[in-house]
């Protein structure tokens, strides 16, 4: 399994809807550790979309 540092890395540079489709198909704790490793911004985003705000 990826480190979710390295994950992160990886995913920061997707389109949002396809991040948000990957996460959503993740375990809330790996989820977590995913969004810490990006950028606060990012994160923050990522997170709005999700929550359907």
């Amino acid at each position: 399994m990826m480190e979710p540092r390295n994950a992160a890395r990886i995913l920061e540079n997707m389109e949002d809807e396809l991040l948000i489709q990957l996460l959503q198909n993740m375990k809330n704790e790996v989820v977590s550790e995913i969004l810490a490793n990006l950028d606060a911004k990012r994160a923050a985003e990522i997170t709005k979309k999700m929550s359907g705000l």
